[in-house]
């Protein structure tokens, strides 16, 4: 189980490292939203919009420090639910 865990933090951790060379183009449920005129009911606020972390110039680097706080705060919220549910039993 451990190394199933491990392979898939370091898999998620070159996608964040590649992010920067991904696509520019919106994704399908962007497109769709776009399409139709759902994009003011669908933006949410956020504290890092469009990957652009604050104080860093160079886009790429942005998207990798957001990726990687994104990252760590899903897989924080992961264990910690893992956590609780196996405390119940």
């Amino acid at each position: 189980m451990k190394n199933i865990l491990f392979a898939g933090i370091l898999v998620s951790c070159a996608a964040v490292a590649l992010s920067p060379i991904a696509s520019s183009l919106p994704d399908g449920l962007e497109h769709v939203a776009l399409r139709y005129g759902l994009v003011p009911a669908a933006v949410m606020p956020s504290p890092v919009k469009d990957y652009s972390f604050p104080g860093v110039s160079a886009a790429g680097i942005s998207a990798i420090i957001s990726g990687f706080i994104g990252l760590i705060a899903v897989f924080g919220a992961i264990y910690a639910l893992g956590m609780l549910l196996r405390r119940k039993k």
